[in-house]
Order: C-alpha cells, then sequence, then structure tokens
C-alpha cells in the first residue's frame, strides 16, 4: 500500500495538470446553469403551486443545491479533483468499505423497524428521526474508520513530502481528501433513501401523513453533520502518523463533542438563579446536537446551518495549519 501511495503521489507531482482543457470552467458553468434552473423552478412552483408539498420543501431543497453546487466548484480544480478521484478509487477498492456500509445500513435500519411497527404502519415522521439519531451516532464509529488513512498514510509512507511539492498547495490536500470523504459518507447513507419509497408504498389512509418538510430538512441536517465528521476525523488523521492513533483521536474528539453538547445544557439548568438559564441557552446555541434536533422539527434553520458550516471550515483550515506544520521541523 505504501508503495503503490508514493507511485501515485509522484505521478501528481509529474503530471501536475492532469485535467481538462478548460481547466475550471465547465464545473463553474454547470453550477451557474444549475442554479439558474434552480432559481427558475422556485419562481414557477411559488407563483403557480404555492400549496404544493414540494413548494413546502423549496428551502431545504435549495440549501441541498447550494452544497452540491458549492462541491461543483471545488471539483472544478484540477488537482483537488485528482486527488479526490485518488482516494475514491482506494476506498471503493477495499472491502471495509462495503463491510461498513452493510453493518451500517442494517444496524440504522433497526429503529426504522421499530418505529413503525415490524412495517406494519408508517410514521415517517418518527423514522426519520430514528434514522438521523442512529446515524449520528453510528457515524461517531464510522468517520474515524473512514478518515484515519487520509493523511496518516501519507506522513507514515513518507509520501506526503512528495504530495506538497509544487504545484499541489496544502489547500489542495486537505480540500480533495476531505471532499473524498464526505462523499465515502454520503454514499453510505444513500441507501437510507429506499425507506421514503417504502413508506410512500406502505401508508395507509390511517397513517400519519409524510411529512416532506421533516424528511427534507433532516437530509440537510445529516449532510451538515456528516461533513462536519468527516472534517474532525481528517483534522485527526493530520495529526498522527499512525492510522490507528487517528482513529482513536478522531473517535475521542467526536464522542467528546456529542456528549458535551448533551450534558453540559442539562447541568446548566440545574444552577439556580440568572447565569444558569443563560449558561444553558448559550451551550444549546452551540451544541451541534441541539441544532441537528431543530433541523428535524422540519425547521430550516439558518444559524443551526452556519454552525455546522462554520465549525467545518474551522476543523479544515486546522488540518491545513498542521500539513503545513511540517515545514517548521
Amino acid at each position: 500500500m505504501a508503495s503503490e501511495t508514493s507511485m501515485t503521489a509522484a505521478a501528481c507531482e509529474t503530471h501536475p495538470a492532469r485535467r481538462s482543457s478548460l481547466g475550471w470552467l465547465p464545473w463553474v458553468v454547470l453550477a451557474v446553469f444549475g442554479s439558474v434552473l434552480v432559481a427558475g423552478g422556485n419562481f414557477l412552483l411559488r407563483e403557480y403551486r404555492p400549496n404544493s408539498t414540494l413548494t413546502q420543501c423549496l428551502p431545504a431543497l435549495d440549501a441541498l443545491w447550494g452544497f452540491a453546487a458549492l462541491f461543483l466548484i471545488l471539483t472544478g480544480l484540477g488537482r483537488v479533483r485528482v486527488l479526490m478521484g485518488r482516494e475514491l478509487a482506494t476506498f471503493f477498492q477495499s472491502p471495509l468499505a462495503y463491510i461498513l456500509a452493510g453493518l451500517y445500513f442494517l444496524i440504522t435500519s433497526i429503529p426504522v423497524f421499530f418505529s413503525t411497527g415490524g412495517f406494519d404502519y408508517v410514521d415517517a415522521t418518527a423514522s426519520t428521526k430514528a434514522i438521523v439519531d442512529a446515524s449520528g451516532f453510528l457515524m461517531l464509529l464510522v468517520a474515524p474508520i473512514v478518515t484515519m488513512r487520509l493523511l496518516a498514510e501519507e506522513k507514515a509512507s513518507g509520501s506526503m513530502e512528495i504530495l506538497v511539492t509544487d504545484p499541489v498547495t496544502d489547500w489542495d490536500i486537505v480540500l480533495g481528501k476531505f471532499l473524498a470523504a464526505v462523499l465515502c459518507l454520503v454514499a453510505m447513507v444513500l441507501p437510507l433513501g429506499l425507506y421514503v419509497v417504502l413508506f410512500a408504498m406502505m401508508r395507509k389512509s390511517s397513517d400519519p401523513a409524510l411529512e416532506w418538510g421533516v424528511i427534507s430538512t433532516a437530509t440537510v441536517g445529516l449532510i451538515c453533520l456528516l461533513a462536519f465528521y468527516a472534517s474532525v476525523g481528517l483534522l485527526a488523521s493530520a495529526l498522527s502518523k499512525n492510522q490507528v492513533v487517528s482513529a482513536l483521536i478522531g473517535l475521542v474528539a467526536l464522542f467528546m463533542i456529542f456528549v458535551l453538547g448533551v450534558v453540559l445544557p442539562h447541568l446548566f439548568s440545574q444552577l439556580s438563579g440568572e447565569l444558569g438559564p443563560k449558561l444553558k441557552s448559550m451551550a444549546e446555541a452551540i451544541s451541534l446536537r441541539k441544532r441537528l434536533d431543530v433541523l428535524l422539527e422540519g425547521q430550516l434553520d439558518l444559524k443551526s446551518i452556519f454552525l455546522f458550516v462554520s465549525t467545518t471550515v474551522l476543523m479544515l483550515y486546522f488540518s491545513v495549519r498542521a500539513v503545513e506544520s511540517r515545514k517548521w521541523r
């Protein structure tokens, strides 16, 4: 694996311009063209179908397209695209990827089974919350495993020194590996969308209506959560040369973030006087778990999305600084 990594890194150095002759332009055009179509669809639906289910989901769908457009623009960077493709190929060629995906789907199916009474009736809202809750916890274990080798392996094999030579920048490395990790995690959760189709087919007149607003905002929240987990795992991988140590660092960090987000608001609520409620409010405002709960209620809360995005960018910034630290030694 080390020799393969070194050869691939050397190829990145020898052929840094492995990109289309138009470079970034087609990806930007695709993002802009898609945005124009989305804006036109927004106008037509709000004008002619203001009360339709799809119109009610437009804010969440627009947010999802925003993520997709940003991904297209970043992928348009040739060096980022090469590094991302390399990591995706390595991941999907490994049997570990399919084992993790299978176990993930099996375990997250358990709360769906119980929330529908063994698929006897449909409660899509309860099932959606159960899926996201289970996914949020399971990804505490899965994300560090997916990301543990991203930078740790480069350091251990000695290929980092080749990889970081010009014209590949530290941001190219971090973004390429981050986007690959996010795509891997998203690919693992995509099969859960089959349950939405199943709910629509199973639904009876006596069952609760499918709340598409909750489903769409929960999807936004889950993608934000996966991106944050990937950024923390990438930072852990940047801090160690050992993949196992990297996975443990990522696991401990994510577990502490998860626990503190739940425990701190409860502890502060026990304090007497005016200080307790203020501290509780502050803790809930920065708790990723509480922010996710808001999205699970069907509200596309911009504050929640901003918290996820800003913390993810912060973790990527720290990862870049960790990669740059080689220059200080």
